[in-house]
């Protein structure tokens, strides 16, 4: 038996049993993939920019993250914390979202960009 059910785009497509689950596995993953993404260069930057400030090359130049980073185990909680909110409500939200993945793609290419700059520092200090 085929039914019609809307996707996440409102359009209308025919299930045969187990195409939309499949089909909503397979959405819910790339959102995932993408914190997953998100998450290791969180990690990154903080590991870099602790490294930079020990070795005197980089400054902190984020006002909330200023005096937090003298402390490396407040860093971390803060940076997790914050990864685990944005976890917490990528469950929430059930469908997929071209908005949150549009703030997702932002977010990973702003750190993106602040890893490697970090990196590129640090690298030509030593």
């Amino acid at each position: 038996m085929t039914t019609a059910h809307n996707n996440a785009w409102g359009t209308s497509h025919a299930d045969d049993g187990g195409t939309a689950k499949r089909y909503a596995r397979r959405e819910v993953s790339n959102k995932w993939v993408l914190f997953t993404i998100l998450t290791a260069l969180n990690v990154m930057d903080l590991v870099l920019t602790l490294t930079g400030l020990e070795m005197g090359v980089l400054v902190e130049n984020n006002p909330l993250m200023k005096t937090i980073v003298s402390h490396w185990w407040l860093a971390a909680a803060v940076k997790f914390g914050a990864l685990a909110f944005v976890g917490t409500l990528f469950r929430l939200i059930r469908e997929r979202s071209r908005i949150v993945e549009g703030a997702l793609l932002v977010c990973i290419a702003w750190y993106t960009w602040v890893v490697a700059w970090n990196y590129s520092l640090i690298v030509t200090a030593l």
